[in-house]
């Protein structure tokens, strides 16, 4: 069996508030929960694992698919609408200059330590975020608009903007880097906290593996489960383990064995799971980066314009998605992908096309001129190029695949692999020339992350881009409050970047994951993550 897992476009806010209202009272009408049984472990296999569990100092998103079930957050994201809606807030109010924010806490929510969560947590938990002495990644560049937030009592949290945001409201409704802190337990623990976080959500942290697993147990304490969702106490599973097999191979061969019940599966070995009735596979195309390559800006070669122009007219991306995943995507023509609002459909005339001979004479221009053994070189220093992999199998066939495209052009390109804890902290640091990217994302606002010069370092602007006119444009985006001129923006964005060959976009992949048919009440987010909430497993 094999199902979309795609959802539909974002409505307004005001709209979001009344569609969650009609939600919730149908469910409360319908007092019904099927009867599922509670019990047993949910195994999620993945290829990569997390460094540190700290909501507030990782962009990683297996840290996120995590801490997203440890935390919770102020608002929620319906996974079939898209429709923003209340979470850990009963209500909002904003003020008429859409610079201030009231919301009322939900009372009764406890944190696993047994805290009761108040509004001096969010008060907390906000002004660590943007203290610069906590060096936040995406925590951090959320909540870069804040001014200033109050607690004037227990469930009462104002938050005052510097300006209006566009995606503010959204922005808080990441249960993993924006979920509520403990004060209590992060004092308690210091430098230790990212090993073993305390959240409010329904599962506990339990066990971290170094370099196999990590796994959390249910909280029989939960009840403030979004509105959406049927069961609105603790989880059925009474674990979660998500165990890290960074081999494609031996993840694939644990599914098929029933070592785990649900991973993510590479087109090459769909066929494997399409027709097997011991499983139930789940397909869509993939909401954010596919995979591109970043360029370090701060490296002299990798500055220059036209070596990066050149590098993108170097590769052939029809080759990758045959070759990466099996034919199973589509050519990128720009950092948003088609799934995505604010994308350009008209992108693919500042792209780059497949042409061996417009890179060389690029290169030509910019020094770097053939010599006899094949490589190009500039004032006597050979054209070299370190591409920083890590070590998920497809980002290190892309990288590979890239190299000998790189070297069809004459340079000298060597692909280096790395753990993901130890990959990460050299792209941070500037110690590689091009690195593979994938990432999974709902929102264009996404490239005020990964562009905007506030960014960097402390950021995830990984290719320390420095454009005025790009920060210029990422800034309206933020600011422009009715949604269709905000796409309009994004538009202008994506031209710009493409213009100027920050990265190199190749394609943006169908995904396809793949679940044992023992597996029950499993859906997913409007980003194709799985929801665990109200997964069962049948006995």
């Amino acid at each position: 069996m094999q199902a979309s897992r795609s959802a539909g476009r974002s409505r307004s806010v005001a709209t979001a508030f009344r569609l969650a209202t009609v939600l919730t009272l149908a469910a409360v009408m319908a007092g019904t929960v099927l009867a599922q049984e509670y019990g047993g472990r949910f195994v999620v296999g993945r290829s990569g694992a997390p460094s540190i569990l700290d909501p507030q100092k990782t962009g990683e998103s297996a840290a996120d698919e995590v801490l997203s079930l440890v935390g919770g957050s102020l608002m929620t994201i319906d996974p079939d609408t898209l429709a923003l809606g209340p979470g850990l807030a009963d209500s909002v109010e904003q003020s008429a200059d859409g610079l201030t924010f009231t919301f009322k806490i939900h009372p009764g929510v406890k944190y696993h330590n047994g805290d009761p969560l108040t509004a001096a947590d969010f008060k907390y938990t906000y002004e660590r975020a943007l203290d610069p002495a906590t060096e936040a990644t995406v925590s951090g560049d959320m909540l870069a608009g804040v001014e200033s937030v109050e607690a004037p009592d227990d469930y009462t949290l104002v938050v005052h903007l510097k300006e209006p945001s566009a995606v503010f409201l959204r922005n808080l409704s990441n249960s993993g880097y924006l979920q509520p802190l403990s004060r209590r337990a992060v004092e308690e623990a210091g430098a230790d906290y990212g090993r073993a976080p305390v959240g409010v959500g329904p599962y506990r942290f339990k066990e971290w593996v170094a370099g196999y697993s990590i796994t959390l147990e249910r909280n029989p304490d939960f009840a403030w489960a979004p509105y959406y969702l049927k069961n609105q106490g603790a989880p059925y599973p009474d674990e979660i383990e998500f165990r890290y097999l960074p081999e494609q191979g031996t993840l694939v061969a644990a599914l098929e064995a029933g070592e785990v019940d649900y991973a993510d599966v590479p087109a090459v070995d769909l066929a494997l799971f399409q027709d097997n009735p011991n499983f139930n596979v789940y397909s869509s195309l993939s909401s954010g980066i596919g995979l591109e390559f970043i360029f370090n800006l701060r490296d002299p070669i990798m500055a220059d314009i036209r070596v990066r122009q050149a590098f993108n007219h170097a590769i052939d991306k029809q080759f990758f998605i045959d070759r990466v995943v099996d034919g199973h995507g589509i050519p990128a023509t720009g950092v948003l992908p088609p799934s995505l609002p604010g994308y350009d459909p008209d992108s693919a005339a500042t792209d780059y096309d497949f042409d061996r001979e417009a890179a060389g004479a690029l290169l030509d221009a910019a020094g770097w001129t053939m010599g006899p053994n094949g490589v190009r070189a500039k004032d006597g220093q050979p054209l070299t190029i370190r591409i920083v992999a890590y070590t998920v199998s497809q980002m290190v066939l892309a990288s590979e695949l890239l190299q000998n495209q790189l070297k069809a052009i004459g340079v000298d390109a060597t692909v280096e692999s790395y753990e993901r804890s130890l990959q990460m902290p050299m792209i941070i640091e500037g110690d590689y020339q091009i690195a593979p990217l994938s990432w999974t994302y709902d929102d264009p606002d996404v490239l005020y992350f990964l562009a905007h010069s506030s960014q960097h370092p402390n950021g995830l602007n990984l290719g320390a881009v420095n454009d005025p006119e790009l920060d210029r444009l990422l800034d309206v985006s933020r600011t422009t409050l009715v949604d269709s001129e905000r796409m309009l923006v994004f538009h202008d964005i994506q031209r710009l970047m493409n213009e100027n060959a920050y990265l190199a976009p190749v394609y943006v992949q169908e995904t396809f994951s793949a679940a044992n048919k023992r597996v029950e009440g499993l859906r997913f987010t409007a980003i194709g993550a799985p929801l665990l909430q109200e997964v069962w497993i049948a006995r």
